[in-house]
């Protein structure tokens, strides 16, 4: 089965973080998840985890196309904190997250555009007890009807 367009930029933006994760590299020793239930205890004690929180669409006028805004998720997961904040250590890794996302806010074309929307603390009861997450806002176009193609610039297909 075809991954829907939300997927391939969940996938891509894992790949950017994934990529930067081995010795030495600005998120070292961190794991990046995707596809996280909720019901499924995260085993590593380093790790970011992204998810897609909502998609809104809009119908465009030009050339039968979707208007997208994905709303996606990065959490950081990191040792404890005090519920509703965001340790000295996270806020650092997080900073290292925006910085390999902005580097590219396109994700290679497939995106209009790819900006911050806000940081959150941890949930006294929530599954992320020892972390804390960004929201950023993905805008990008599909073709009308088609969920699992990106129109990307240029006339790119992903």
């Amino acid at each position: 089965m075809a991954d829907t367009a939300f997927a391939k930029i969940e996938d891509v933006v894992a790949a950017i973080l994934g990529a930067s994760t081995g010795t030495g590299a600005p998120l070292e020793g961190y794991v990046v998840l995707t596809d996280q239930p909720e019901s499924q205890a995260i085993e590593a004690e380093r790790a970011i985890t992204l998810y897609t929180v909502s998609a809104t669409p809009e119908q465009s006028d030009e050339q039968g196309q979707t208007y997208w805004r994905q709303v996606l998720q990065i959490e950081v997961i990191d040792g404890p904190q005090l519920a509703g904040s965001i340790s000295r250590t996270v806020q650092t890794t997080l900073a290292r997250v925006h910085a390999l996302l902005a580097a590219d806010r396109t994700l290679g074309g497939r995106l209009l555009d790819l900006q911050e929307i806000d940081l959150a603390g941890t949930q006294a009861d929530g599954k992320d007890v020892h972390g804390a997450s960004v929201q950023y806002g993905a805008e990008f176009f599909t073709p009308r009807d088609d969920w699992f193609t990106i129109l990307g610039q240029a006339g790119a297909q992903f």
